[in-house]
């Protein structure tokens, strides 16, 4: 059984992964061959080290997949559409003010849509009408 607080900890995780995730695109020139070193300072490491892209586990696209199914339901079958919005966009850690100026909304009236989306999210998870 979820609690509200563990609902929100999980669409933060999926507002997570989702930032790992390569961008989807077509690149306009793409090689299997290594690099080819061009420089003596690149062949010793004298550069800045490039760190390298963390891939997302498959558990955790897997939680991503519930979340926006979680999301999706919410859009479709909750009163209103923005209660999505604006549970996403405060698990992206903006503010009340940018996110009232996204959805057009008075900030503590997108307080009060925050608490009641991820409440009924949460019920309607422990109803079984959410999977």
């Amino acid at each position: 059984m979820l609690d509200a607080v563990e609902v929100m900890d999980q669409i933060e995780r999926a507002t997570r992964t989702l930032k790992k995730l390569p961008r989807v695109g077509v690149k306009s020139r793409f090689c299997n061959w290594p690099e080819v070193v061009l420089n003596f300072m690149d062949a010793y490491g004298y550069t800045d080290p490039v760190p390298p892209k963390i891939v997302p586990t498959a558990r955790q696209l897997t939680q991503m997949d519930q979340v926006i199914r979680w999301m999706a339901w919410l859009s479709q079958y909750g009163e209103d559409a923005e209660y999505s919005r604006i549970i996403w966009y405060r698990a992206e850690n903006r503010s009340w003010r940018s996110i009232a100026g996204r959805v057009g909304l008075a900030p503590n009236t997108c307080r009060e849509r925050f608490r009641f989306g991820v409440h009924g999210l949460t019920y309607a998870i422990e109803c079984g009408r959410v999977k």
